[in-house]
């Protein structure tokens, strides 16, 4: 991933050369020095990295496991699109009972480049969607499906 840093902030890093995921930090600059974050509540929080995306990957975010399990603390927004130009922000919400205290130089989410395809947005007809899909065993089964209701979700 290639970045230009806009604030004081620690490199993104991976953890270790095998690491999916891209850790990123809370600015040293950041307007709180620490802030609580009040259960059910979120944060926006301006990340200080303004990525370069390549063309046909996008980043997306994804909850370190320590942070989500321990501390009770998840992502919320997720994609930047090859073509964003801009600071990347780090958006997390506090899903546990009681406050949390997040701080310069944290670690909340991590981001991981993967490819994505770029195919039309079209709209078909019925009988065209009808001739281009395969039968399935499953057809149009959603959650109120067998599969569903076997594992209990209701």
């Amino acid at each position: 991933m290639l970045y230009e840093k806009i604030r004081h902030v620690k490199s993104p890093i991976r953890k270790t050369i095998g690491s999916g995921g891209i850790d990123f930090f809370i600015p040293n600059d950041w307007e709180h020095t620490s802030y609580k974050l009040m259960p059910q509540k979120g944060i926006v929080i301006p990340s200080g990295i303004k990525p370069i995306v390549q063309t046909g990957t996008i980043l997306t975010a994804f909850n370190k496991s320590g942070v989500s399990t321990k501390r009770l603390i998840i992502k919320t927004a997720e994609m930047i699109d090859s073509d964003f130009r801009g600071e990347m922000h780090i958006a997390v919400v506090n899903v546990g009972a009681e406050p949390i205290t997040i701080a310069r130089g944290d670690q909340l989410v991590q981001f991981a480049e993967l490819p994505v395809l770029i195919n039309p947005v079209q709209e078909i007809t019925s009988d065209t969607y009808t001739y281009l899909q395969q039968p399935t065993d499953r057809d149009t089964s959603g959650l109120s499906s067998d599969v569903a209701n076997k594992h209990n979700y209701q």
